[in-house]
């Protein structure tokens, strides 16, 4: 099954977790939003790696690897618009509805 690709955005708020020095995003919330939300605009993810630890900062990007259950990669790009644990993503992975 051939698989379309579409853009996707979406905004978590208050991923943060307190850390000793600097703020890191809370990895287990980013993890439960992103899948939330791919579920949501129908990508069944079979697998979701995102970095651990990521510093809480504006501008700190990072690109998070995933799989949908069909076998096709994709990548979620996570920004971080602030410094106090808000991110948006994107997605460019959208399984196509399967042809009559």
């Amino acid at each position: 099954m051939k698989n379309s690709l579409s853009t996707f955005v979406f905004a978590v708020v208050a991923l943060s977790a307190v850390a000793c020095s600097k703020p890191k995003l809370d990895d287990a919330k980013l993890d439960e939003a992103l899948r939330s939300g791919l579920k949501g605009a129908k990508i069944e993810v079979k697998t979701l790696t995102c970095p651990k630890g990521v510093e809480q900062r504006t501008g700190n990007d990072f690109d998070c690897q995933g799989e949908t259950t069909e076998g096709t990669k994709f990548v979620v790009k996570v920004s971080q618009p602030d410094d106090s644990g808000n991110v948006k993503w994107k997605s460019e992975a959208a399984p196509e509805a399967p042809k009559p």
